[in-house]
């Protein structure tokens, strides 16, 4: 994509695994702090779930505040069914000095591209169920 843009070169795509916790001993200082930022970030992040559901009132209080209280604790704990990793990917361009050019094609899907790989797939709705 960025790659067919004439106002860039040198495009790079990167993916980074991210421990989501500083649950392994095998992690150099710069991994370990990013282990436990990701395990801070998760630790703020769940509660906004909890409110969503509790929001949405689709389940009860009761389960809610289980699940919530179930996920945190994973997540400060660990277990071994918890020790995952968050997979980021980002592109990274230099900008050319050329003045600046629009795209002389459309961007176009690559072959077997498929958006949902990297989105979640929207729930069918109801009417398309019944």
């Amino acid at each position: 994509m960025l790659g067919s843009n004439p106002n860039y070169s040198n495009v790079q795509i990167k993916e980074l695994l991210v421990p989501c916790g500083p649950w392994s001993n095998d992690l150099n200082d710069t991994e370990r702090n990013l282990a436990e930022a990701m395990q801070a970030n998760l630790l703020r992040l769940l509660p906004a779930f909890k409110a969503g559901l509790l929001h949405d009132k689709s389940i009860p209080e009761e389960l809610a505040n289980k699940l919530a209280e179930g996920a945190m604790r994973e997540v400060r704990e660990l277990p071994e069914a918890a020790q995952k990793y968050s997979k980021w990917v980002f592109a990274t361009a230099v900008r050319n000095d050329l003045p600046w050019t629009s795209r002389t094609t459309p961007w176009q899907e690559p072959p077997g591209y498929d958006i949902y790989d990297y989105v979640v797939r929207p729930l069918p709705q109801e009417s398309e169920t019944s």
